[in-house]
């Protein structure tokens, strides 16, 4: 492909941030979305297969490399980490991120690119075009590339402040309210795109509507409430496919969405159940004294505890010093359980490692016979790169009942208390969305066993560029016309 022919490629790329593709499938079938439904139509479509665990932050930079989380390191919320390591997370962000990106992998082919609200993308980098990272960025700071940009960004929100959403006290969250405010967001969004592709012309242009995300965790019991906002949605995309006139269009979403957890699974008290993990003697006085205390201030406690804590993941640290890691033969953080050093080098490795994943493939909540774990993987079957040392040896992923919780209880399972204003999560959600259509794209092709890892090699073949040797995806040549795209000698590696 010469570069003239790269120049009218145009790719246009929708993030649906959280969109599962059960709930869009029924929305369909019933006609509420018309530009999917048409995209649907005229192109290829399907379940979109994301990493485990299922989030936004680990997510899009899968997405946007290429890479399998063990190559980039990132793991949950950040950088990956020995739960036992007592240093702060390092959430994920562009400093973190090893190998090039889809975008700049665009600019060298010399395609200009436009890019909004990717998490994981703060601080910007320069590029060819225009960049504008996503959530986390502080709104105060310089979130956006170049900096002529700002004149453009003046009405701009990224989006729901944390002091808004989730720091507040229960009583005080105001959802009518925090509606008002996504669709606001929404719709600021949408005008400052059709501003900037005017302003600032780009070959390729991907934008990520976080709402959607923030808004099933509010409303996931009301479908009424999401579907119309996902009908503003739909409007918004046929708005600026009008302007941008793709040659290519891709709907996608980083992860599904379902109800929210009803119970904590208190997982290292579930280990030491097992044999698995021991307490120091200040984690063995805590078991002694903390059912008294809960007995004493029994129907209080919700009001006495700050609101800062009372996201029990918070309450992590608290278990500090509570596990004897010199007795202790695995743990447990939010995402999976770990086998413990004091084993890792002796020969009792591999019979551990069999009993371990037996004992969670087959943990119960014995009050009503629920299976807590829909899957266990061992972190190789999933996962290669110079990283995978550093993860857990077994990746869980939850029963959407249960709500995996580190901190060192005395009991198995409790009732959530924290926000109890949330309605949907997304910790079990792996299927995704992905809807395509444009001149190389077969019509009405229903598409099976694609992965989030796929979407950058295909995109770089659109422009006849090579995926790089790193790229753990490959282009999903089933959907394609033309299966020989001409690639360019020059290869973007």
């Amino acid at each position: 492909m010469n570069n003239a022919e790269k120049k009218n490629e145009r790719v246009l790329v929708f993030g649906l941030d959280g969109a599962p593709y059960e709930l869009i499938s029924s929305w369909l079938e019933s006609g509420y979305l018309p530009f999917l439904q048409k995209l649907k139509k005229e192109g290829a479509y399907g379940p979109l297969e994301v990493s485990v665990p299922t989030i936004s932050l680990l997510e899009w930079p899968v997405f946007y490399t290429g890479k399998n989380p063990a190559k980039l390191g990132l793991f949950g919320l950040g950088q990956v980490k020995d739960p036992k390591e007592n240093t702060p997370l390092t959430l994920a962000n562009t400093q973190l991120i090893e190998g090039p990106t889809l975008w700049e992998l665009l600019n060298k082919g010399g395609i200009s690119v436009g890019v909004m609200n990717i998490p994981a993308t703060y601080p910007p980098v320069p590029v060819q075009g225009f960049l504008i990272a996503g959530m986390l960025s502080p709104s105060s700071s310089q979130f956006y590339y170049p900096k002529n940009l700002k004149s453009y960004l003046r009405e701009y929100r990224i989006g729901i402040e944390a002091e808004q959403f989730g720091e507040l006290p229960d009583k005080l969250i105001d959802k009518s309210g925090l509606l008002e405010e996504l669709y606001d967001i929404h719709t600021k969004r949408v005008k400052t795109i059709l501003t900037l592709l005017e302003a600032f012309p780009v070959d390729f242009f991907i934008v990520n509507f976080k709402e959607l995300d923030e808004l099933q965790h509010l409303f996931w019991d009301s479908k009424k409430t999401l579907l119309d906002f996902y009908q503003t949605v739909d409007k918004s995309m046929e708005w600026i496919v009008a302007q941008f006139r793709p040659t290519h269009t891709f709907v996608i979403s980083d992860h599904g969405f379902h109800h929210a957890e009803r119970e904590y699974f208190f997982v290292n008290r579930w280990l030491e159940e097992k044999g698995f993990l021991e307490r120091t003697p200040s984690g063995k006085l805590y078991a002694l004294v903390h059912p008294i205390l809960s007995q004493f201030f029994k129907g209080k406690v919700r009001e006495l505890i700050p609101a800062r804590f009372k996201t029990r993941e918070k309450l992590t640290s608290l278990a500090g010093g509570m596990i004897n890691f010199h007795r202790t033969k695995a743990y447990a953080n939010v995402w999976g359980v770990y086998l413990s050093d004091i084993i890792k080098d002796n020969e009792e490795y591999t019979k551990y490692k069999k009993l371990l994943r037996k004992e969670l493939e087959s943990a119960r909540n014995p009050h009503n016979g629920e299976k807590i774990f829909k899957k266990v993987y061992a972190r190789e079957e999933i996962y290669a790169g110079k990283y995978l040392h550093k993860f857990p040896e077994f990746i869980t992923l939850p029963n959407p009942n249960y709500l995996p919780n580190p901190v060192l209880s005395n009991k198995l399972f409790e009732p959530r208390v924290d926000k109890p204003y949330l309605e949907g999560a997304h910790k079990s959600a792996t299927e995704a969305i992905l809807f395509t259509s444009g001149e190389k794209i077969k019509k009405g092709c229903h598409l099976e066993g694609v992965n989030i890892l796929d979407l950058a090699p295909t995109i770089l073949h659109l422009y006849g560029l090579e995926p790089t040797p790193e790229m753990d995806g490959t282009i999903i040549r089933k959907m394609l016309i033309d299966k020989q795209v001409n690639l360019q000698k020059k290869s973007t590696t």
